[in-house]
């Protein structure tokens, strides 16, 4: 707990001050850092996290599991994970894609906007980033009888319930 009362009082020092990215300030508790582009590392770290525990689930439950190796679509999109001998009904793999969204934003010119909800909807930021996966991916997987599964976390810890249809 100590720890994170350091951090907290970090990014308290830098409350109201630009972000590298020019479109946010920094809000008292950091949030928009967690998933400005312009600080990937932060994001990247958190991504691969999600992923090694979506993998490990499906490791402990029996299947074999690939993160290097993961069947390009036909767009040579690359996801995440590949899930081997699947086995449901015809379908003998699952492609899995993580993905790590914020649901608040903010703004440089009126910094009384940080923190404000990104969508009216608490699930906007996941419904609109599961929609954008099943967009880019769902079809070519489909075609090749895969099911493609998008795995949508926010920074506040809210998970996607997803299906491919």
């Amino acid at each position: 707990m100590r720890q994170f009362q350091h951090h907290a009082c970090t990014w308290r020092q830098f409350q109201h001050h630009a972000c590298t990215c020019e479109l946010f300030a920094i809000d008292e508790y950091g949030d928009h850092l967690h998933s400005c582009t312009q600080h990937a590392g932060a994001t990247t770290g958190a991504h691969d996290h999600i992923l090694t525990a979506v993998q490990q689930l499906f490791t402990q439950a029996g299947y074999a599991t690939d993160r290097k190796h993961v069947p390009h679509s036909r767009g040579m999109k690359k996801t995440d994970l590949h899930i081997k001998d699947f086995q449901l009904e015809d379908i003998w793999n699952v492609i899995i894609d993580v993905t790590l969204r914020s649901e608040i934003h903010g703004s440089c010119s009126d910094p009384a906007r940080n923190g404000e909800a990104s969508y009216v909807d608490p699930n906007g930021a996941i419904d609109a980033a599961v929609k954008a996966k099943l967009d880019n991916y769902h079809h070519d997987y489909s075609a090749r009888n895969v099911l493609f599964l998008p795995a949508i976390m926010t920074t506040s810890g809210r998970i996607s319930e997803t299906s491919s249809a």
